[in-house]
């Protein structure tokens, strides 16, 4: 397997050709490892990240393909605001990158321990209807650029957080038992969750700006 490392510096990227010991240095720190995704993304942009995966057209063959597909949306959702938390310069930007950022690997953590048959404690939000202010709904798309705004920012996030939430809400129907559809509603609720604390800080952010 190929192995990647990059400086969070300058942002250099190496890849291993042959293993070693001791760390690879630049600019004075150990450089990090990141994926052959991360390369991608690094390397050519992140535009393929502005929606989730599309689920497949033959459907998925066992809950291990679901589970193996849901990973992928939350590591996509992680790098995708993880890019933007490097790129954008304004600290308040970076924060709410960072902050969501950290939450996608939460949840990328949780699908992996319900892979390994791990039981965990979920609390959704019991049937009670988490609000949506449906601001990003009707917002014209963006595309995400070193120069764009908070608010445009913003909006590309608030879409792809409706994405994930539709996403789980199709695996909540799909799911043949009760532990996967809670499992689905969890992260389904924590997406919408996520949407609406967007749209809350977009609708303040909008108000005081204009």
């Amino acid at each position: 397997m190929k192995k990647y490392y990059r400086c969070e510096t300058c942002g250099r990227i190496v890849e291993i050709i042959k293993d070693g010991e001791g760390d690879l240095i630049c600019h004075g720190k150990p450089m990090v490892p990141i994926t052959e995704q991360q390369v991608n993304m690094y390397l050519k942009g992140i535009e393929n990240l502005t929606e989730i995966p599309k689920m497949p057209k033959e459907g998925f063959k066992n809950i291990d393909d679901v589970l193996d597909f849901a990973i992928k949306v939350e590591e996509d959702s992680y790098n995708f605001y993880k890019y933007w938390e490097e790129k954008v310069e304004q600290p308040h930007m970076k924060k709410v990158f960072a902050d969501f950022a950290a939450q996608e690997l939460k949840h990328k953590k949780k699908i992996q321990d319900i892979k390994e048959g791990k039981k965990l404690k979920l609390t959704t939000s019991g049937g009670k209807k988490i609000a949506d202010l449906k601001i990003g709904d009707y917002l014209v798309d963006v595309t995400p650029s070193p120069a764009m705004d908070f608010q445009d920012a913003l909006i590309i996030a608030m879409k792809r957080e409706k994405e994930a939430f539709e996403f789980y809400e199709a695996l909540v129907e799909m799911a043949d038992s009760e532990e996967m559809k809670q499992i689905f509603r969890f992260l389904a609720d924590e997406e919408a969750k996520h949407k609406l604390k967007l749209e809350t800080i977009y609708d303040e952010y909008v108000y005081t700006e204009f």
